[in-house]
């Protein structure tokens, strides 16, 4: 949608069993911004036993118009991944090419198989990114993957729904009236 995001929503992700028994569910809140298709990584779901399936869904959408609204210029460079006999490694360069200054960046990792479905994804946080600003980032899998990987996507977002994300610019004290008594 051009126009219109959603500055908050609920998903949830459940594990559920071969007979559609839930194995263990897991809750979260999102936004989503004007024309962006995004991805929701949770990490570190656990189940005692191996999931047959996940089931996926979104619920409360708190829609917002966003006029002359302009997408964070938030940019992902030098992307690199590497294996190693005990691990795997995705490198990269973010950059705030936008003009604010964002107190937390998060950035997204999937990485791809031959057929083209995930194989791992991975999730980082950059706190307090200056407009202008770059910063190398390493995410490290401790283990080997079962396949090779063959194709990485890397994707930065930062929340403009909160103003809070905003780093505030404070401007010296300065007098703007004096008062003298006579």
């Amino acid at each position: 949608n051009d126009l219109y995001g959603a500055s908050k929503f609920k998903y949830e992700f459940r594990l559920l069993d071969q007979s559609g028994a839930v194995l263990s569910k897991e809750e979260g809140e999102s936004f989503i911004l004007p024309k962006e298709t995004k991805y929701i990584i949770k990490l570190n779901l656990y189940s005692s036993v191996n999931p047959y399936t996940v089931d996926f869904s979104i619920k409360d959408v708190e829609w917002e118009e966003l006029r002359e609204y302009e997408e964070p210029d938030l940019n992902i460079y030098n992307k690199d991944y590497s294996a190693d006999p005990d691990k795997n490694t995705v490198f990269g360069l973010l950059r705030n090419e936008s003009y604010y200054d964002f107190n937390s960046i998060e950035i997204d990792i999937v990485l791809r198989g031959k057929d083209g479905k995930p194989v791992a994804l991975g999730k980082n946080e950059m706190r307090t990114v200056r407009s202008q600003e770059q910063r190398d980032f390493k995410i490290i899998w401790p283990y080997r993957f079962g396949v090779e990987v063959e194709g990485l996507e890397i994707r930065a977002e930062a929340d403009v729904f909160n103003s809070d994300n905003f780093i505030k610019q404070y401007l010296p004290k300065e007098k703007f009236q004096e008062y003298e008594s006579r």
